[in-house]
């Protein structure tokens, strides 16, 4: 029990360190080109990996959530739009689970 503790105070200085550390950085910190460009990717292949284990563990039928992210596949395409796309792929399985006839 205290072997806990002394891992939560460890990781909590650490914590206050780096953060301590960087916001007394005078010049501003930029990440080497290959690296920034090698980021931009990131935000993609996370709500990728979400959207997709989404998929294929969530609880209950597989109709409407394949619905639904054919329906925001095709309102992203359309309108290219995050809002719209995500309002439009919840509503259509909204609309499909309250049904509950799959």
């Amino acid at each position: 029990m205290h072997g806990f503790w002394l891992t939560l105070a460890l990781a909590a200085a650490g914590t206050a360190v780096l953060r301590s550390l960087l916001l007394t950085i005078r010049r501003p910190l930029s990440p080497p080109p290959r690296l920034a460009a090698a980021m931009e990717y990131v935000p993609v292949s996370i709500l990728g990996a979400l959207v997709f284990q989404g998929f294929l563990l969530g609880g209950g039928p597989l109709l409407p959530r394949l619905a639904a992210g054919l329906a925001a596949l095709s309102i992203a395409l359309a309108f290219g739009r995050d809002l719209l796309t995500i309002a439009g792929g919840l509503l259509v399985y909204w609309v499909l689970d309250s049904l509950a006839v799959f």
